[in-house]
Order: structure tokens, then C-alpha cells, then sequence
């Protein structure tokens, strides 16, 4: 924890920025056909398992604390476990979002994780509707699996016109597994695309839910991941609302075919660099300190507040890292 601290002051004060967190998507391709995504619409180059070892040694080297890997589905890859289990070999604390779908079948590679964040969007009418019949049932079973396998287990819900009424729902699973639950909007758009977002909330009834959870946050709620100060930001969805982003700082993306940029949906205009045929400390160097005023995602509004040095953000941390 001192040097991760020690980091941020060197990249807030002097600018000498270090990947501490890296959200890695692994590919874009998926076994589920989400209403709110068209990632796996992308045909997109993926890096080899050699590639990524390789990247994953330049991290190490280069002070990396924690890999959250996601998609697409990181599941649909027959090489995520051996990925995982070098991660972990590392030091590197390793996480991965998942639709649970294949979960039971890759057990084995999973137990090098810290954590497993499952998608889980209501009940199961509400979660089928927007993820596809059978997958309440198989994210159910997935996070069963996964606990009598010792594997920390988290949900987090995209909020859409569905399932703002789940929200009590969702959190009373977390607490059943002993974690927690995150929740952000469905964007405006499809997620990997310009398209309008047909699941993107009412306003009124997103921001009704998001004021639901801050109370319960500031009456002492322990199994809502975000911070207050998250969840106040979420809460102005769809309304700019400026904030000093961790990009190239402590933070960046990995896209599937080594781009690495700020997060899976920035606005900002820049030319990426890629970790293969550049190498990924230059790719990560050429990441800029820019102020977003369109972040939604919930987890890296958190990182963002972090990195602006929000006590509440920072504390927040810590009480759900000793969960």
C-alpha cells in the first residue's frame, strides 16, 4: 500500500506516471449478445499468449499491482488460465469481469484470481431480457462455483430501462456471497459502437436508483463497492461533469490488440500507441494527463477520484480491498 501511495504522489506532483492498474480487454469476442453491447461485433487482431507474458513482464517490471481483465468474454480464450495463473506468479493481483457462462468449465484456471466480478443485472426475467434465456441460471452457478472454490466473487449491474426496480436485488445477492455489488448506466450508446442505446435508463429513474444507493452508502452499507463521492457523480449521468482522469498517470487500457488507451470509452482524441509494435512503456507515455466529462464507468470513476486524492474514494478503497 506505501508504494502504491508513493506512486500516486510521484504522478500527481511530478508527472512520473506508472501502470499500476491496468483493465486489459483480452479480446472482443463473446458468447452472449448483451442489448447494450456490439463489442463482439468487432473482428479485431488478438495478442498470442506469448505477446501477452511478454506485455505481462513489462508491467511487473514496471511496478504493475493489479491486472482487471475483461471483454468480450476473457473466458471465450482456451489460454486465459495459464494467463492468469503468470499473472498471479508475478505478484500482480489479477481480476476478471465475466458473464459466468463459463465459468464451471474453467474453474481450474481460475483460482489464481483475486477476484471475480459477474455480471448480474435483476431477477431472472429482467436479467435474461437484457443478457439472453439461461444466463441468470448460469451466473447463479457460476458464483456458487466460484465461492466453494474459494474465489472472491463480486457483481456488478448495468442499470437500463429494465432493471432500475433490482437494485435491492442485487445487493442482497452480493451479501449472500459475502461481496459486493457495482452499479453504473447503460451509455447513450452501444458499447463498442455510435449507435443509439435502446437500454439506456430514463433519467428520472436512473438518477431515483443512484439516490437510493447513496443513502443506503451514507446509512453505513457495506456491500456497495463505489464510494459516495462515485456514486454523487454517477448520479449526474448524462450530464458532463468534469474529472481529472488517472490515464497515463497510474492507470490505462489494453485493448485486444495491444492499443493502449484511457478506457474503453474515450471521447478524447489521440493517435494510440501499441504495446507490440511499440513497446508498452512508450504506448503508455503517450497517454497525456487529459480531464474527461463523460465517465460513467463506475469502477474508474472511483480510480479517477483516487488519483485526484478524494478521501472518501481513498477510504472507500480500503474497506472493500479488507472484504
Amino acid at each position: 500500500m506505501s508504494k502504491a501511495f508513493l506512486t500516486l504522489i510521484k504522478a500527481r506532483c511530478a508527472g512520473i506516471g506508472a501502470p499500476l492498474v491496468v483493465g486489459w480487454a483480452i479480446t472482443n469476442r463473446c458468447n452472449r449478445r448483451c442489448a447494450y453491447c456490439s463489442l463482439w461485433e468487432k473482428d479485431e487482431d488478438e495478442l498470442s499468449t506469448a505477446q501477452v507474458f511478454s506485455i505481462i513482464d513489462t508491467l511487473s517490471s514496471l511496478g504493475n499491482m493489479m491486472i482487471s481483465f475483461t471483454g468480450g468474454e476473457p473466458l471465450v480464450r482456451e489460454d486465459m488460465g495459464s494467463i492468469i495463473s503468470y499473472a498471479h506468479d508475478k505478484g500482480i493481483k489479477v481480476k476478471l469481469n465475466s458473464n459466468g457462462a463459463l465459468v464451471k468449465k474453467r474453474i481450474i484456471g481460475l483460482k489464481g484470481l483475486d477476484l471475480l466480478t459477474l455480471s448480474l443485472d435483476g431477477p431472472e426475467v429482467e436479467h435474461d431480457a437484457i443478457r439472453g434465456k439461461g444466463s441468470y441460471r448460469e451466473v447463479m452457478e457460476a458464483a456458487s462455483i466460484a465461492r466453494e472454490n474459494d474465489i472472491r466473487v463480486n457483481f456488478a449491474a448495468v442499470l437500463t430501462g429494465l432493471n432500475l426496480g433490482s437494485v435491492d436485488f442485487i445487493l442482497e445477492k452480493a451479501a449472500r456471497i459475502g461481496g459486493t455489488a457495482i452499479f453504473q448506466p447503460a451509455s447513450l450508446t452501444l458499447l463498442g459502437s455510435d449507435s443509439a442505446n435502446p437500454m439506456a435508463p430514463p433519467v428520472d429513474g436512473y438518477r431515483a436508483a443512484i439516490k437510493g444507493l447513496i443513502d443506503k452508502k451514507n446509512k453505513g452499507a457495506r456491500n456497495i463497492a463505489s464510494s459516495p463521492s462515485a456514486l454523487r457523480h454517477l448520479y449526474s449521468w448524462p450530464d458532463p461533469v468534469p474529472i481529472r482522469c488517472a490515464g497515463g498517470a497510474i492507470s490505462c487500457r489494453i485493448e485486444p490488440n495491444g492499443d493502449v488507451v484511457y478506457c474503453s470509452r474515450t471521447e478524447i482524441s489521440f493517435k494510440p500507441m501499441n504495446c507490440v509494435r511499440d513497446g508498452f512503456r512508450e504506448a503508455f507515455r503517450n497517454l497525456r494527463p487529459v480531464t474527461c466529462d463523460k465517465c460513467w464507468c463506475a469502477a474508474r470513476v472511483d480510480l479517477n477520484l483516487i488519483f485526484k486524492g478524494d478521501l472518501q474514494a481513498i477510504l472507500n478503497q480500503l474497506s472493500i480491498s479488507d472484504r
